[in-house]
């Protein structure tokens, strides 16, 4: 069922007091914010972030630029502008049964780098269900659809980078997402599960990773995905709570 803006707005400010990945602004302005499809465009905005990520991360690293893998950054800063695109309309959907409708159009963000980028949406109606599977549906052909999967197919161009690789990036900010949701709100906790579970069974999210039941943990399930990210090739990246490079049992001692 359609709904108006004033109830989408209303369910996005519940989805941000979940915490800061699930926020978005809602009334943007000034210089420092800038069109999103700006970023899908790959001109210069695009480029640039990933050069100032490797500068970011080089420093962090103590090390030069250059020794910072481009293809895994490329990867990582995707998957960063992914879960921000997803978490807060996915947020949305599971404590309000909320769509909203996320046009390239009606979004902007901010060129920061470390924590949560800001991302600012300018609401224009939306869904309402209270079905999981039908809430998936709404939230891969409002948000996925619409907004995550051009900046995928620029990403996998301009960097050369898998379908496979990204597409897992784009599930695996369903899992974290659903995981920080349950951690922060435990009586959603079955829901947050169901309505993520919906959606990485989803057209070309499928196959990408699954929900795993783990014991003595909260939420007491985790999400594997079923491919890399490439982290592992930043110097001291390590392996993500969600890697296929971790193995199953490493995770019974978390």
């Amino acid at each position: 069922m359609r709904i108006d803006t004033d109830r989408v707005r209303q369910a996005l400010g519940s989805a941000a007091a979940i915490g800061p990945y699930f926020a978005v602004e809602l009334d943007a302005d000034g210089p420092a914010w800038l069109d999103y499809p700006v970023l899908i465009a790959d001109r210069a905005a695009l480029p640039g972030r990933v050069r100032a990520a490797r500068e970011f991360l080089a420093e962090r690293c103590r090390t030069e630029p250059d020794a910072i893998d481009e293809r895994a950054t490329a990867s990582i800063q995707f998957l960063g502008i992914a879960a921000r695109l997803i978490s807060p309309a996915y947020a949305a959907a599971v404590v309000a049964g909320v769509v909203p409708r996320l046009r390239p159009s009606l979004l902007r963000w901010q060129d920061t780098l470390g924590g949560p980028m800001p991302i600012a949406l300018m609401p224009a109606g939306g869904f309402t269900s209270a079905e999981p599977a039908r809430l998936a549906r709404l939230l891969y052909a409002e948000i996925i659809d619409t907004a995550v999967l051009p900046l995928l197919e620029t990403v996998g161009a301009r960097f050369r980078l898998s379908e496979q690789v990204l597409w897992g990036n784009v599930a695996s900010a369903v899992g974290g997402a659903s995981i920080m949701l349950a951690t922060a709100r435990p009586d959603l906790a079955e829901h947050a599960r169901a309505v993520a579970a919906a959606l990485v069974d989803c057209r070309e999210l499928a196959g990408r990773g699954g929900f795993v039941d783990m014991a003595n943990r909260q939420p007491p399930w985790r999400f594997a995905r079923d491919n890399c990210c490439l982290f592992y090739r930043i110097p001291g990246g390590g392996k993500c709570a969600d890697c296929v490079l971790v193995p199953a049992q490493a995770h019974e001692t978390d």
